[in-house]
């Protein structure tokens, strides 16, 4: 995966991102599996992502750009 796009319409306004990735996948225990509660769960993280794109807070549309990290199970 190189890049993955957000749209977001909180009730004050609206987000576009696209979030580039730049660096490998981190999987829990090296492979992604772990216990969880009677059974097993998968759980990864991006810990490199350049977002990109706009935020529209009360009418007023910025651009923005930074860096974040996405966890997931």
């Amino acid at each position: 995966m190189d890049a993955m796009q957000l749209h977001a319409t909180p009730p004050a306004g609206e987000i576009n991102l696209t979030l580039s990735t730049w660096g490998p996948v981190m999987y829990n225990n090296g492979t992604g599996p772990m216990p969880f509660l009677d059974g097993t769960s998968y759980y990864y993280s991006l810990p490199i992502l350049a977002p990109q794109g706009t935020l529209t807070v009360n009418n007023r549309t910025c651009q923005v750009t930074g860096e974040s990290w996405l966890d997931r199970q």
